[in-house]
């Protein structure tokens, strides 16, 4: 089935009024999380690396058993799609799906393989071997033949990366939650300024070795750095004091090399640049929901529309939420998932976008 392309700008009241007009659609103060269980599993790549997922499910019969893939962003784990009562992952499992919370490589439970030592690796290795390893492992464990992927920032690009790279990628669908493929718009400035800390020997091994809480209280206390991250007008201060002390993680070197050339070239692209992963946005076919925040500047509007309209899907969403003329509650770039409504008001959205699309 396809459908024509619609571009969504988003209000507190708008979200509200639409998901009262989507059929079947339950409002979100009806979810109640506390038949959720979770089981950990590890998925083990060829390289005999161990890569940790969390699996939420109810305990009774899924009402969506295809599998749904939560992949956390840059600076976080597993914990961020896992925190409280914002907890992505816990939400959609008391909505019936069989959620596998992922811990990228080197975050949370994904240790180092024996021998491995403190080798660094990039994101076309996570590619390469590790996103191949969970989906078989997933599919596999449930009998599912395909997966949805909601991805997070990095997550959401790493999804695309999969999707349109990997020809069999076994892929239902993706939902890319503030996940630019380029970097030249004017409001992704900053990441140019921070990323000049690769460049700078002494800051470059401060942000690589520090204590990450130490580390992270220090950057968010410089003048403005704070918004890059999130709204503070649209996060609880305590919720935001717990991203800072607790939720924030070094960032491995390879990974620090690979974002400094991607940012260079303006564009998500493989560790020695020669491949394009913003290019194979074009062989993705799956359907696509593009979630992203107004005030969000480093995964501004424009950068997501420049998603929308080079991905090749027939089936494709864009949903940017605006803010409330007379309130400050535009959504920035971690509020999207720990903002103070983004369980009312973002969730949903996602939730009966999945639904959807399973039923398709």
């Amino acid at each position: 089935m396809t459908r024509s392309s619609v571009t969504l700008r988003f209000s507190r009241f708008m979200a509200a009024a639409l998901l009262c007009l989507l059929p079947g659609a339950v409002a979100a103060a009806s979810l109640d999380d506390e038949f959720v269980t979770w089981k950990r599993h590890w998925a083990v790549t060829e390289k005999k690396f161990e890569i940790s997922a969390k699996r939420f499910r109810l305990n009774k019969n899924l009402r969506h058993p295809r599998p749904v893939i939560l992949i956390h962003g840059l600076l976080v784990d597993s914990r961020f799609l896992d925190y409280g009562r914002t907890s992505l992952a816990r939400y959609l499992a008391d909505a019936g799906f069989d959620v596998w919370n992922l811990s990228l490589r080197g975050t949370g439970r994904s240790l180092n393989p024996l021998g491995w030592g403190k080798k660094p690796w990039n994101l076309d290795d996570i590619l390469k071997d590790d996103l191949p390893a969970v989906l078989e492992y997933v599919r596999e464990t449930t009998g599912e033949a395909e997966v949805f992927m909601v991805g997070f920032d990095l997550g959401g690009a790493l999804a695309f990366a999969h999707a349109g790279t990997v020809p069999e990628h076994g892929v239902a669908g993706i939902v890319g939650i503030a996940a630019p493929m380029s970097f030249d718009s004017p409001e992704q400035d900053g990441l140019d300024v921070l990323l000049r800390l690769d460049r700078n020997p002494t800051l470059r091994n401060a942000l690589l070795y520090w204590s990450s809480s130490a580390l992270n209280r220090y950057l968010f206390m410089l003048p403005g750095l704070k918004d890059v991250f999130y709204n503070p007008g649209n996060m609880d201060p305590r919720v935001a004091q717990q991203l800072q002390e607790t939720l924030l993680i070094p960032v491995n070197p390879g990974v620090l090399d690979q974002l400094t050339t991607i940012v260079d070239r303006d564009e998500f692209v493989s560790a020695d640049g020669a491949v394009s992963y913003r290019d194979a946005l074009s062989n993705i076919r799956v359907p696509v929901l593009l979630v992203g925040g107004a005030a969000d500047p480093i995964a501004p509007p424009e950068a997501l529309k420049t998603v929308y309209s080079e991905i090749a899907s027939e089936d494709r969403d864009l949903m940017i939420f605006w803010s409330d003329p007379e309130e400050d509650t535009r959504y920035g770039h971690f509020d999207l998932i720990l903002g103070r409504n983004a369980r009312k008001e973002v969730f949903p959205l996602i939730r009966r976008w999945l639904e959807l699309q399973d039923r398709r």
